[in-house]
């Protein structure tokens, strides 16, 4: 199956929090925590912070960012069992 990448606008600006773009949502989605795998998801269409086009857009290339954004979204509470 392919999906349409879309990128972010021009002026968006990579998060702080655990709202990150969605390559394939095409729009900024709360991401959340898949306890089983522990790794983050859209909510939406449940791709992972491991995806690369998630990272691209999102700045999240090095470990020590990526660990961030893990916290982040951790800290927020949201679950997807």
């Amino acid at each position: 199956m392919e999906r349409r990448i879309i990128p972010p606008p021009a002026d968006w600006k990579a998060t702080t929090t655990a709202f990150a773009w969605c390559p394939y949502c095409g729009r900024a989605v709360n991401f959340v925590m898949d306890n089983r795998l522990n790794i983050a998801r859209c909510e939406r269409c449940g791709i992972s912070e491991n995806d690369f086009y998630v990272r691209q857009f999102n700045r999240i290339w090095r470990e020590s960012e990526l660990n961030s954004f893990l916290k982040k979204v951790k800290r927020r509470g949201k679950t997807n069992q």
